[in-house]
């Protein structure tokens, strides 16, 4: 009995975690209604855009991947789907342009032409930013610019274009990657969801040359992953472009994983020419939605009705539901409104479902049976998905709590109750024997408040001699040696080379290992509870026996002995280092 409910516990629980997994998945996949056309009515068309979970329009679906319910009664596929570049749709794009030595010459003009190109595509109401990287990224804060090479999101494309067209006049050296995606993500992360992304052009390679020597991954404070965390954190997409530069490789590995753990694309160019085309085929995809043609099944009249679109993919199920009007409603007497048209042109699914229901609403208990009776009917899918998940939970309540009285009650049926051939009686107490003389008193005898005389002929007693106190057990090994048939803990030697020793509470310190992050935020390393640390304030990064510090765009600053860090600065022993206004001390452990 006991495996036959536990077998039923275990299937319910699989099953209730199958239908959260399904809820889940519903979140991977979004869609929106933009627009809804009824000139030819009953013919109609429902313009829809389908998103990852980064935000980026899915492509390639056909009118098998959608549904279309109106009243929560009828239900039918599209007769016909096509994709629609929407030149309308507001984007938000920050361009990351490698300037570095590997850029000069032909390169870096095919570049500069190709965001010439993209600007050109980009609407009045798009928004573009830009940022172009040799040498080193000043700063992370995505507040505080570089000019002449940084411009910040705007909607002027030509004061983004006096920026691109001297580019190759600003050539550098080194290529600081890392650090200037990770600017990028920053700054795109406060433009609308849905809408923005990072567009990155460069040979893929993040180096350094130190004492003449190219070293890879040295040209950023940052590491690798840092770029691509921090976007999955927004859920921004990283598009990225290889350009053949003047050392003819491109570090392919490393652009295809930024994209593919991002939601964007990868794509390569051979040549540097071949930039303008993959440019367009970026913000093709960026605004494209689809326009899904279908026969109205609701009256023509001037009540409203619902619309729902669902699409069904592989990754998840998403839908989206509007309210519309065929016919206008008569103007009022006090209010009239001429020139009304007979057909209702929404401008979008916002607009629409934002139109008032003209039926009343019943209040109290009529009113809640009314209005789950109209969610069952507009929703049908969703009422089946939620009694189901409701069904499923009661059943693992019930089948946890018959499981639990089974298990309470088997101990008692199954407990029997020793019997024993004879009875227990405890032993007699222990008395001593006779006394071995008429003197010596029993080991029982009371001696409180009693006088002994020795007999005759016994010799004197000795001296009395100080109590010597017992030499302690001496454990081999010294302390931290448990005793014989104890547990040893042995205690590793710390890894760590430095120590952050805080000021005002010296019990609080912090072991410097690899790259610390400082902040406020309880995702750092290192949190620092306090009204003048900025979520994220600062990185702590070791290189070799160094400690780099740098503030990453703090509101009160990182100081090093009082003096304001504003580039990476190496630490020494003995160092006062200020995130705002706590202080710690830093310390060389070797």
């Amino acid at each position: 009995m006991k495996q036959r409910w536990s077998v039923i516990s275990i299937l319910s629980l699989v099953l209730l975690l199958a239908n959260i997994l399904t809820a889940s998945a519903q979140g991977v996949v979004s869609l929106t209604i933009d627009n809804l056309r009824f000139e030819e009515f009953p013919q109609a068309q429902a313009y829809v855009t389908v998103r990852n979970e980064n935000g980026v329009p899915i492509t390639g679906l056909g009118a098998d991947k959608f549904e279309i319910i109106e009243d929560g009664r009828s239900s039918f596929p599209p007769s016909e789907v096509q994709a629609h570049v929407n030149p309308e749709a507001v984007v938000s794009v920050v361009m990351v342009i490698d300037i570095s030595g590997s850029m000069k010459g032909k390169p870096i003009q095919e570049a500069m032409r190709a965001a010439n190109a993209l600007l050109d595509q980009l609407s009045a109401q798009d928004r573009a930013a830009l940022i172009a990287f040799a040498d080193r990224v000043k700063s992370l804060n995505p507040a505080e610019l570089e000019e002449g090479k940084e411009v910040a999101f705007t909607t002027d494309k030509n004061l983004i274009r006096n920026v691109v067209n001297f580019l190759d006049q600003r050539i550098g050296w080194d290529t600081p990657l890392y650090d200037a995606i990770y600017k990028g993500v920053r700054m795109v992360a406060s433009e609308p969801v849905g809408k923005r992304a990072v567009i990155v052009m460069t040979d893929g390679r993040d180096e350094r040359d130190i004492n003449g020597v190219t070293t890879k991954d040295a040209g950023s404070v940052s590491a690798p992953d840092d770029p691509i965390l921090e976007a999955n954190r927004h859920n921004i997409p990283i598009f990225s472009v290889g350009l053949v530069g003047l050392g003819g490789k491109i570090d392919t590995k490393y652009l295809t994983r930024l994209a593919e753990r991002t939601g964007g694309i990868y794509q390569q160019a051979p040549k540097p020419e071949e930039l303008t085309p993959l440019f367009q085929n970026i913000m093709n995809q960026l605004k494209q939605q689809y326009i899904l043609f279908y026969q109205s099944t609701v009256p023509k009249d001037t009540n409203y009705h619902s619309l729902l679109v669902r699409v069904q993919l592989p990754q998840g199920q998403a839908f989206a539901e509007t309210k519309f009007q065929i016919l206008e409603q008569p103007p009022a007497a006090e209010s009239p409104a001429p020139g009304s048209t007979e057909v209702a042109q929404a401008s979008s699914a916002t607009e629409l479902s934002q139109a008032p229901t003209p039926e009343p609403q019943p209040s109290g208990i009529q009113g809640v049976i009314d209005t789950v009776r109209n969610t069952i009917q507009e929703r049908p899918m969703l009422a089946i998905i939620v009694l189901a998940g409701v069904l499923l939970l009661i059943i693992l309540i019930v089948a946890l709590l018959l499981v639990l009285l089974r298990g309470r009650k088997a101990p008692e049926e199954e407990y029997i109750a020793p019997e024993f051939a004879e009875s227990y009686a405890p032993p007699p107490a222990w008395t001593p024997g006779p006394a071995a003389g008429p003197t010596t008193p029993g080991i029982s005898t009371p001696m409180e408040g009693r006088t002994e005389i020795a007999p005759p002929g016994w010799p004197e007693p000795a001296p009395a001699v100080p109590p010597v106190a017992p030499r302690p057990v001496e454990v081999p090994g010294g302390p931290g040696f448990a005793p014989a048939g104890g547990t040893r803990v042995i205690e590793r030697a710390p890894q760590h080379l430095g120590v952050l020793v805080d000021k005002s509470r010296p019990e609080r310190k912090y072991d410097l290992k690899g790259t610390m992050n400082v902040g406020r935020a309880h995702d750092n390393q290192i949190v620092l509870d306090h009204p003048t640390v900025s979520r994220h304030h600062a990185w702590i990064k070791t290189e070799g026996e160094d400690f780099l510090i740098f503030d990453v765009g703090s509101a009160n600053g990182t100081f090093v002995n009082d003096e304001r860090v504003t580039e990476p600065r190496r630490l020494e022993s003995g160092d006062v280092v200020r995130f705002g206004e706590v202080s710690f001390v830093f310390t060389k452990v070797f």
